[in-house]
């Protein structure tokens, strides 16, 4: 072939490829994103502000621990069929701003997760002197005593037939848990808890008398072995580790999200709170340290999927502006009042 000609094939072919790239490049880049967070003073703050970006008024209150993350694991499905908030709260005190935001919620019912031990008595009580408020405690020996309990009332409450699923977690790995919150609280999949040695008698106990027969493990075979559960053919979400695993859920768990929730995989306070939000707008939990947000995460918002809005649960000592800069360039996320308004910045 004529050396001109091969010359000005490679040359146009050179051009296509250039203008193809330059095409995709445009596209990625006009996808805005919508970034916002949510975050408050401290932990107690922050979980009130959540519960005002989903309501306004709610009879139901789901009150957990802030200092101890264990009987909270389970409190996601609970809130997400109540619709109610997740609070938390301080082992023997129960902050003002919950305080306040019970009272301007007017709230009726508080369910109380976990013994004494997580929530002191005084507690209980200061919030039975509000007058027209009903507590009701949900304990047992133990974190999966617990997880079990809170089951059966989730099962109860929403009619979960015999064939329906469950799923279970480490009781000792929170980010597993935390993370697939999101999932669970919009399927109204109920959580049991276990440990990587063998499933915990509490769990054991509560499949066998409820005829469970479909599991969906969360998290890695060093965290839930699948020998502990011979009875049972589960299905599994996990990932190398927990922002991974979180994104598995995200894939796996939801079709088409248009809103994502970032938080914390470092500090589990803020993600326990996140659960309704995530019920609210359909969408997933999505893990992330403090000084980076996953490439895969970065790579499954702004080009695999149509998210067209990020909120992040937490503040910046956790979750700085800088590693979001790649989902929304040049715009710093700004606190927002509503998932559904528009966020400034």
């Amino acid at each position: 072939m004529n050396k001109k000609i091969i010359k000005k094939i490679a040359a146009v072919s050179l051009a296509f490829m250039m203008t193809l790239s330059i095409g995709q490049t445009k596209s990625l880049a006009a996808k805005k994103i919508n970034i916002s967070r949510v975050s408050g003073n401290n932990r107690y703050d922050t979980s009130a502000q959540i519960s005002r970006l989903i309501s306004s008024k709610s009879q139901f209150v789901v009150l957990v621990s802030g200092e101890n993350e264990a009987d909270g694991l389970a409190g996601g499905v609970l809130a997400s069929l109540l619709k109610a908030p997740v609070l938390l709260t301080s082992k023997d005190t129960l902050p003002s701003v919950i305080e306040n935001r019970i009272k301007s919620l007017e709230a009726k019912y508080i369910y109380i997760l976990g013994g004494e031990n997580s929530i002191s008595k005084n507690v209980e009580e200061r919030i039975n002197s509000f007058g027209n408020v009903k507590t009701q405690r949900i304990s047992g020996t133990n974190r999966f005593d617990t997880a079990a309990k809170i089951a059966g009332i989730t099962k109860d409450m929403d009619g979960i037939s015999d064939n329906r699923y469950f799923a279970i977690a480490n009781g000792f790995n929170w980010p597993d848990s935390l993370s697939a919150s999101g999932y669970l609280a919009n399927f109204k999949i109920p959580l049991l808890l276990t440990d990587s040695k063998s499933l915990s008698k509490e769990s054991a106990a509560f499949i066998e008398n409820n005829f469970v027969n479909r599991v969906i493990i969360i998290g890695g075979k060093g965290s839930v072995p699948e020998h502990i559960l011979p009875k049972l053919t589960p299905a599994r979400l996990s990932g190398k580790d927990r922002y991974d695993t979180s994104l598995s859920i995200a894939k796996d768990g939801f079709k088409n999200p248009v809103t994502v929730i970032i938080t914390s995989g470092e500090r589990y306070e803020d993600a326990l709170s996140a659960a309704p939000l995530a019920n609210y707008i359909q969408g997933p939990i999505l893990l992330a340290s403090k000084g980076k947000v996953s490439d895969d995460i970065l790579k499954y918002i702004i080009k695999d999927t149509d998210i067209n809005r990020v909120i992040i649960v937490g503040g910046r000592t956790l979750l700085p502006d800088y590693i979001f800069k790649e989902i929304a360039p040049g715009r710093i996320p700004q606190e927002i009042g509503h998932p559904d308004e528009k966020p400034v910045g």
